[in-house]
């Protein structure tokens, strides 16, 4: 999605980074209470969803990029309800 939209490409960079930075910062206190094992168990778990998350954005991709090109995204509720019309 991120090569749909090339203007705001640099600002999700720096978002993601910046997230990632402050997961890293809460991250040390959090080895220090539970351990090494389990911090590593919940991340991955965190991990496994997000990446989880992405499956569904993969398969409908292409529809969802679709729908916000033909569409103004400030009205984007009226216009996946007109966008399942087939001519």
């Amino acid at each position: 999605m991120v090569d749909s939209y090339l203007t705001v490409t640099l600002e999700v960079l720096v978002l993601a980074l910046g997230l990632k930075q402050l997961l890293l910062l809460c991250a040390i206190p959090w080895i220090d209470a539970d351990g090494w094992d389990a911090t590593f168990a919940a991340m991955a778990g965190i991990s496994f969803g997000i990446m989880a998350f992405g499956l569904p954005l993969w398969y409908y991709g292409k529809r969802i990029v679709g729908i916000i090109q033909r569409c103004n995204p400030m009205y984007i509720k009226t216009c996946i309800a007109t966008s399942h019309v087939h001519n």
